[in-house]
This record gives C-alpha cells, sequence and structure tokens, in this order.
C-alpha cells in the first residue's frame, strides 16, 4: 500500500497562484502585451529556493503589481487592476483566503479605497473601487467561516463602512449599491457562521447599529452626486433603495436572532450611531413618494428593520419630527399588517414620548392611531403594557381632542388597565 503521509507532505497550490501561472504564461508569449515587462521581470527573479516561484505558494505578484509604482502614463493602473482581477477570480476557497489574509491583501484593498476616495478621483476610478469590492464581496463568499470572522471581527470591516459613510464622500450610484452588497454579504457571512458567537456579542452589535444608518446614508443623500448621476434619479435609484432594503433586513433577522439568544441588547436602543429617525423617515417618503410599485414592494420590509433594529434620538430632532415619525411609521405598520413588530414599535413610541418636551398638535392624531392597534394588542398581549403607558401619556392633550367618544374609549382602556393591575 502507498505512504499516504508522503501526500501529506506535499504542498497545495492555491487556485488563485494556478489562475496566475496560466494567465501569466499567456502574456509571456505575446512580446507586444502592455504586462510583458511586469510578468517578465517577476519570472527572472535570481532569488534562492526557486526564485518567484515561492511566491506561488502565496500571492504571486500581487504585492509588485497592485503597489505599482510604474512612471509609464497609465501602466500602474493597469497593473493595479490586473492584480484585482486575478484576486477575484482566483479566490475560490477557504485556502485562497488563508493565502491572501498572510499577506494583508484585504487591509491592503480598505486602505487603498479610502485613498482614492481622499484624493476625490472620479471617472475610471469607479472601476478600481468597484473591482475592489466585487474582490471582499467573493472573500466573503467563498471564504467559509475564516473570512467573515476575519473581516468582520478581526480587520473591521463594519466599523470601515460606518466610517466611510460618515465622511459624507461623493460616491456614484452603482459604488453605493456594491458597498451595500458587501454589507449585506457581511452580514449574511456572519451570521451563517456565528461570528456573533465567536466575537464580542455587545461590540458586534454596535458595529451593526453603525453600519445600518450607513445604509439608509447611502440610500438617502445625494448632495454630492454629479449632476450628470441624478439626470434620471428614480431608475437609478431604485436598484439602490432595494438593495438597502434588503441589507436592512438581514440585519434586523441577525440583531433578532441576538435578542433571542439572551445577548444583552436594549429593545429599543437609544444611541447616537443608531438609526436616526430623520433620515429613515427620509427613505420611508423615498420609496412612497416615487416608486409606487417595483419599490413600494419593499416598504413593509423597510419598516420591519427600522423597528428591529436600534435606533437613535438626537438632540437636534423636534417634537414635532418625532412625533411625525411615530405617526408614519404605525400608519405603515397597521397598513400593511406587519402585526409582529408592533411590540418593538410600542417601546420605541414609549420611549420617545418619555424624552419629548412637550405635545405637539399632532399628538391627537397619534391617539386616534394609537387606539386603531387595539386588536394587534389582543392578538398579541405582549405588547400591551407599553400600548397603555403609550395611552397614558398622550391622553394628558385631551383637551385638544374634539371626539367625545375617543375620549371616552382612551378612559374605558386605562381604567381597565388599572383595575386588572388591581
Amino acid at each position: 500500500a502507498p505512504d499516504d503521509s508522503k501526500d501529506m507532505m506535499i504542498p497545495m497550490m492555491p487556485a488563485v497562484s494556478a489562475v496566475f501561472l496560466a494567465r501569466s504564461s499567456l502574456i509571456l508569449a505575446k512580446p507586444d502585451d502592455s504586462m510583458f515587462a511586469s510578468m517578465n521581470r517577476f519570472y527572472l527573479r535570481l532569488e534562492d529556493y526557486h526564485g518567484a516561484y515561492r511566491d506561488c505558494f502565496r500571492l504571486p505578484a500581487f504585492m509588485s503589481l497592485f503597489c505599482s509604482s510604474s512612471e509609464a502614463p497609465g501602466q500602474a493602473r493597469r497593473e493595479r487592476l490586473w492584480a484585482l482581477q486575478l484576486l477575484s477570480d482566483g479566490t475560490v476557497d477557504s485556502y485562497c483566503y488563508k493565502v491572501a489574509a498572510r499577506c494583508h491583501a484585504p487591509e491592503l484593498l480598505l486602505t487603498f479605497f479610502d485613498t482614492s476616495i481622499t484624493r476625490g478621483d472620479t471617472g475610471g476610478d469607479d472601476i478600481e473601487r468597484g473591482l475592489i469590492l466585487d474582490v471582499l464581496i467573493r472573500m466573503l463568499h467563498f471564504g467559509s467561516s475564516v473570512a467573515p470572522l476575519h473581516l468582520v471581527s478581526r480587520v473591521g470591516l463594519l466599523s470601515w463602512i460606518h466610517s466611510l459613510a460618515e465622511g459624507r464622500p461623493s460616491l456614484s450610484i452603482p459604488i453605493r449599491i456594491k458597498i451595500i452588497k458587501l454589507l449585506d454579504a457581511a452580514v449574511k457571512a456572519a451570521n451563517i457562521h456565528e461570528v456573533l458567537l465567536e466575537s464580542d456579542p455587545k461590540d458586534f452589535m454596535l458595529k451593526l447599529t453603525g453600519a445600518a444608518s450607513s445604509v439608509i446614508w447611502l440610500c438617502t443623500d445625494f448632495s454630492k452626486l454629479a449632476p450628470t448621476s441624478l439626470q434620471q434619479p428614480n431608475m437609478d435609484k431604485i436598484p439602490l433603495v432595494e438593495s438597502g432594503c434588503e441589507c436592512l433586513r438581514m440585519m434586523s433577522i441577525v440583531a433578532d436572532q441576538a435578542r433571542s439568544k439572551d445577548v444583552e441588547v436594549t429593545d429599543a436602543l437609544i444611541s447616537c450611531s443608531g438609526i436616526s429617525l430623520k433620515s429613515s423617515l427620509t427613505m420611508i417618503s423615498y420609496i412612497t413618494l416615487n416608486w409606487e410599485t417595483k419599490a413600494n414592494s419593499h416598504l413593509p420590509m423597510l419598516i420591519k428593520a427600522i423597528c428591529l433594529l436600534p435606533f437613535g434620538i438626537l438632540e437636534e430632532d423636534t417634537d414635532e419630527e418625532r412625533f411625525a415619525w411615530c405617526s408614519k411609521v404605525l400608519s405603515i405598520v397597521l397598513t400593511n399588517n406587519c402585526h409582529e413588530v408592533m411590540h418593538q414599535l410600542l417601546k420605541r413610541i414609549l420611549l420617545i414620548l418619555k424624552v419629548s418636551q412637550s405635545m405637539p398638535p399632532m399628538s391627537c392624531s397619534l391617539l386616534e392611531t394609537m387606539l386603531m392597534c387595539r386588536q394587534d394588542i389582543i392578538v398579541n398581549s405582549e405588547g400591551e403594557d407599553s400600548w397603555i403607558q403609550c395611552l397614558s401619556l398622550l391622553s394628558r392633550n385631551t383637551s385638544k381632542i374634539e371626539d367625545k367618544q375617543t375620549i371616552a374609549e382612551i378612559s374605558q382602556h386605562l381604567v381597565a388597565h388599572h383595575t386588572s393591575i388591581s
């Protein structure tokens, strides 16, 4: 019988190296190719232990090409694109990702993306940025549990996306879509491979909260877009809003699972990094006003995510804006039968009522909408306490309610609740 232990001693070549050897051999057969000089220099390296072929068990020529300092016009960019395409096509399993991680390729890609944003490059550099995002997405798809654990927990991918959005850069709509898809891939991979349990749950949820607010910014803030990108606002933004809603839905699933596993995540967390009332209301308005058919099917998905993810109440939010948010979201939940998130929404409304300094005129309409939730409360008694507390706080403004039947109904619910407690 053959000795199997000898086979175990044979090092396995990464798929990315096989792709490199195949493509570089085609280039070496064409001296007029723009990449011929770069490939020729790589193969002519005279070092110990088989020279250039030693890199075939790492990332062959990636560092020299991606960090090219060629002075020929456009050559450095061509070499970077070639290296990015190699990494994108060659990453097919977790072994390939480990090889890339040992060379710090993921960190290098994120740093270069930041640098291109800082330089303010536009136009052609969207190709490079798009390829970088494609490479990272592919790493998450094929990197098994290794890639999400490394990228999310150690490299800080979620924090990087949040900081990118906080800088409010001028990003084209296609790049925004790819950033959201990258975030969606990271959250899905982290959920599948239970990165939440491997890392610090509180820290992970904090990063997830910041990333959620970044998604809404990417979908709603177009102040720095080039005029040519705004000529067809509706058609261009529909894929962006759809991908944003899908990503927020995935985030809300992870947040809900964390809550069900007794991870200490406040149900209605007030956090400065959470989804702001104003930005979420802006995204809701974009969907309801501009896309009545295709994108409007994503409205319940967005509302559920907003109700399940931590949200933020800012000091600059006026009481009118807070009450407008409550009325709008509550009406949509009732209209679209999103009963499963009613409890979480009532908790958020209760927190908003507690921090509000006054009762604006629209509090009357909010109170009337709140009474319409009674049927949901009967079906699911989990949110009854929050509902009663909301009624109690809103009933302080009953002097402005003209309908006496409404006042009587409020009193009836409050009396019934106090009677049941006593």
